[in-house]
């Protein structure tokens, strides 16, 4: 579209007041990037599809997605065959419940709305890939005791071992032993 139609259509204002509307600071980014590249039968086609978007807007609604933290560096590491951290599986446990969210969105205004019909067809929320690693990751991406039987077992034994340890300490450090070691009278 020729710039001289992009000033006449206020396109930075439009992009700007979109941009407000998204709760990520990708998103927003994003929405400051977007150009249009439509020719007028498109566009209008496009927009009788919105009106029904624009609707449920109006209402003040919002879908309940919240904050979440960019996958891209987890992709990367993932494509390359990097062994991924509990951090990085929290980023796809957050992205992986947004999803579910969205797709709950969708299912209840899909019969309002084509393009939530498409977005819903579209959307898979990998639903046991998301258990298993709420199963195994805490919310701050530290590995749970009982991710397995093998660690649950390993940690238990830690802790086993270092109150062992800690109580070797304190008796080797209290008053009586000191008096022992010294040939004292206890």
């Amino acid at each position: 579209m020729a710039s001289s139609n992009l000033t006449k259509l206020d396109w930075p204002l439009l992009t700007t007041k979109v941009a407000a509307h998204a709760q990520t600071e990708e998103g927003r980014s994003h929405c400051l990037a977007i150009i249009p590249t439509l020719e007028r039968p498109e566009i209008e086609n496009r927009w009788r599809e919105v009106i029904a978007l624009r609707d449920i807007a109006r209402t003040g609604y919002k879908p309940p997605i919240g904050e979440l933290k960019s996958p891209v560096k987890v992709f990367k590491a993932s494509e390359k065959g990097q062994i991924l951290e509990g951090p990085e599986f929290r980023i796809v446990c957050d992205i992986l419940t947004a999803t579910k969210k969205v797709i709950s969105f969708a299912s209840s205004f899909a019969p309002k709305s084509s393009l939530l019909q498409k977005l819903r067809a579209s959307l898979y929320a990998l639903p046991e890939l998301a258990q298993l690693i709420e199963k195994t990751v805490d919310i701050d991406g530290q590995l749970k005791d009982d991710a397995s039987p093998e660690l649950a077992y390993l940690r238990q034994l830690k802790t086993n071992l270092r109150k062992r340890i800690e109580e070797t300490i304190d008796r080797l450090l209290s008053p009586t032993a000191h008096r022992e070691e010294s040939g004292g009278v206890v």
